[in-house]
């Protein structure tokens, strides 16, 4: 069964990564929270060969310097280096910033610290707090804060998708692309498991 599964998230990246990683080519990317790389570094390298990630685990930063050797590898914790990692083109954020105990602060590090052009954001959010921005003037680390029952992830926040969109509205950006991963049968996370309210957006800065 473990196979199956990893197999289905195998496919399941390649075709989300099919969507959105086209108008990545030739950029320079940095993405945020790799771990091994398998799903979404894999697929990312077949359209920019300019790639740096940012990951804490040590453990995968070996493993990825073995498996990507000609990708750039930062090992630093990016809830607190993105004010010194550069400039990027793009930055690919799949899967981890709902792991973050302050995912608000990071897209502003982004914005104001990274600047890029392109955003591309994945969020499993809180369906109950969708159509809410008030988070936004309290405090948002410790909206819908629940403990996962994976052992490799203890935190999660389940922020509502509108909480992204405020915040990256405010920033500068302006959304060109989502696709909601529930309302897509091939893209369920591993099989027999209920669909999560997942949400994948490309944002692009707003000139001026």
């Amino acid at each position: 069964m473990d196979l199956e599964i990893e197999q289905s998230n195998d496919d399941r990246c390649k075709k989300i990564s099919d969507i959105t990683f086209p108008i990545l080519k030739d950029l320079k990317v940095l993405e945020l929270g790799p771990m091994g790389g398998t799903h979404f570094t894999t697929n990312l390298l077949g359209y920019t060969s300019d790639v740096t990630v940012v990951e804490f685990d040590l453990f995968a930063v070996n493993y990825l310097k073995r498996k990507f050797p000609t990708v750039k590898i930062i090992n630093k914790d990016f809830n607190e280096c993105l004010p010194y990692v550069g400039e990027f083109d793009a930055v690919v954020i799949y899967g981890v910033l709902y792991h973050s105990h302050a995912p608000l602060k990071i897209m502003e590090d982004i914005a104001n610290f990274v600047k890029p052009k392109f955003i591309l954001l994945e969020n499993v959010v809180g369906l109950e707090l969708k159509d809410s921005v008030d988070v936004w003037k309290e405090t948002p680390n410790l909206h819908g804060k629940r403990f996962s029952d994976k052992k490799t992830c203890n935190l999660v926040i389940n922020l509502g998708q509108s909480y992204y969109d405020f915040a990256l509205g405010n920033l500068g950006y302006e959304k060109i692309d989502e696709f909601d991963v529930a309302k897509d049968e091939y893209l369920m996370s591993t099989p027999g498991e209920l669909k999560k309210p997942a949400y994948y957006s490309t944002w692009k800065l707003i000139s001026g």
